[in-house]
């Protein structure tokens, strides 16, 4: 008799564990059902891909009817434009990628006089912006107003103020991204016998173009021996860069320098036939945030001197940023 009465107590107390087991998981599957915010969230945060001239790009809001991109600091419907999809119904799903039309788009940058690229260009800043059904039905007949975020005003989807838009961030948000993928050159000063340099980036990559122009009297042409650059504002060996010369073989000795080889303009890190590199330019270029001195020599320089006065030799030092 007691042996049974453990058996049902123990039977009855498994079978309210299992009760409340259910009721705690049932309670979490609804709790996490739950959005974490009540309504529509505000648009915001467009992240935008780095490092490339078609960038992927995606925010938080939702899905929208527009997509655009302006070229400079402001969005607006107009000359500016550079990409506008449209999509009915907030039909634009992210991540959109900059020049590939999402799938049930359509391009309408012509309609407000914008011109469309493929694209990105480096250094121009743009405004991307994106907005949803409510407000660009309304706002879609704006043309040449600037378009602004208004943060303050949730009652309405927009306002208009002389040439000014401002739309509700329920419906609208923009970002703009200063496109500078490459490095850039500053505070170039020439100085030498031989030559005049200059030094300027290409937009390309962050190799600089180096060109001169002869200016010592009695040269027959702008053809050079050498050409190096070293990290600093001054020549110090330890920091060199890159290092060319020219170099050929006399009854068995090699001989550098002694041949005016290398034409103008050259890309830093550029190869050249005839030559031997002492050292060996970086894969990824040159470094923001430096000074550098790069140095030309023909085949007159004694190889040693590297005064203003030395004949047969010219540098520069500029800054990268």
């Amino acid at each position: 008799m007691i042996k049974k009465l453990f058996h049902n107590y123990f039977s009855l107390a498994a079978l309210l564990l299992l009760a409340v087991s259910v009721i705690i998981i049932s309670c979490n599957e609804v709790s996490d059902s739950l959005a974490p915010y009540s309504g529509s969230p505000a648009m915001s945060n467009i992240q935008i891909q780095g490092g490339t001239f078609k960038p992927k790009v995606t925010w938080i809001g939702g899905y929208v009817t527009v997509f655009g991109v302006n070229r400079g600091s402001q969005a607006a419907l107009d000359t500016s434009l550079v990409w506008l999809v449209y999509a009915p119904n907030d039909g634009v799903h992210y991540p959109v990628q900059f020049g590939t039309l999402p799938d049930g788009a359509q391009d309408i940058t012509a309609n407000y006089g914008g011109i469309k690229i493929d694209s990105l260009n480096e250094d121009n800043t743009y405004t991307f912006w994106v907005m949803k059904a409510n407000a660009w039905n309304q706002v879609s007949t704006q043309k040449n107003k600037i378009i602004q975020v208004d943060t303050v005003n949730k009652s309405t989807t927009y306002s208009i103020s002389a040439d000014t838009i401002k739309v509700s961030s329920l419906s609208y948000f923009q970002a703009a991204l200063p496109v500078n993928l490459y490095i850039n050159i500053s505070s170039v000063s020439s100085f030498g016998q031989l030559a005049k340099i200059t030094v300027a980036e290409t937009n390309k990559d962050n190799n600089p173009l180096l060109t001169w122009a002869i200016t010592q009297s009695g040269v027959p042409d702008s053809m050079i021996s050498a050409v190096g650059i070293v990290e600093g504002q001054e020549y110090i060996a330890t920091n060199t860069v890159w290092e060319v010369w020219s170099v050929h073989d006399s009854s068995g000795t090699a001989l550098y320098g002694k041949d005016d080889i290398i034409s103008s303009p050259i890309a830093l890190g550029q190869s050249f036939t005839g030559t031997q590199v002492f050292a060996a330019y970086p894969d990824s270029g040159l470094a923001r945030g430096h000074y550098y001195y790069v140095w030309i020599a023909d085949k007159t320089w004694d190889g040693l001197t590297r005064a203003r006065f030395a004949k047969g030799y010219a540098y520069a030092t500029f800054k990268v940023y």
